[in-house]
């Protein structure tokens, strides 16, 4: 699990007795840059907290189609069909008002095996939130432990 405030950011695996912890830049896209240059941590759908008029382009899409309208969990959503190079994705975005993703399936083609991971999601769009929500309280015993510097494959970030 990932915990950000807007000042620190930390890591934390239940039942581990360990965690991670160091300061965090100021908004979410700085956040995801320092994770994945710094300590070679990629955040799943980060692309989908950085959606702006580069996405498609930054991110490699190839094609995106609508495919339809369906019908999950009682939600009336739309399913759509996204390509890169070496993934295929598919999301279904709630019909209406709150356009929220329903359900995404990703699928790697540049393995031979083909794997797919889906998720379904649930939302709380009223939820019971105040500023120390997004604090880490430790488990009582757990111990802190110094995050590593490892960069990911595409960082030109020098060792600090």
């Amino acid at each position: 699990t990932l915990y950000y405030n807007g000042k620190r950011f930390t890591l934390y695996q239940r039942p581990s007795p360990y965690y991670a912890s160091a300061p965090a830049p100021a908004n979410i896209n700085a956040l995801i840059d320092l994770l994945n240059s710094r300590y070679g941590i990629e955040l799943p759908l980060a692309d989908l907290f950085r959606w702006n008029a580069n996405t498609v382009r930054q991110a490699g899409l190839r094609s995106a189609v609508l495919i339809g309208s369906e019908t999950l969990d009682g939600q009336r959503c739309d399913h759509y069909a996204l390509r890169q190079d070496a993934i295929d994705w598919q999301l279904w975005l709630r019909e209406g008002e709150q356009r929220l993703p329903c359900r995404l399936t990703i699928t790697r083609r540049d393995i031979p095996e083909q794997p797919r991971h889906s998720v379904d999601f649930t939302w709380q769009l009223k939820p019971a939130i105040s500023a120390h929500s997004f604090d880490f309280d430790p488990p009582a015993g757990a111990q802190e432990v110094p995050l590593q510097w490892a960069p990911s494959k595409y960082s030109l970030e020098a060792q600090p």
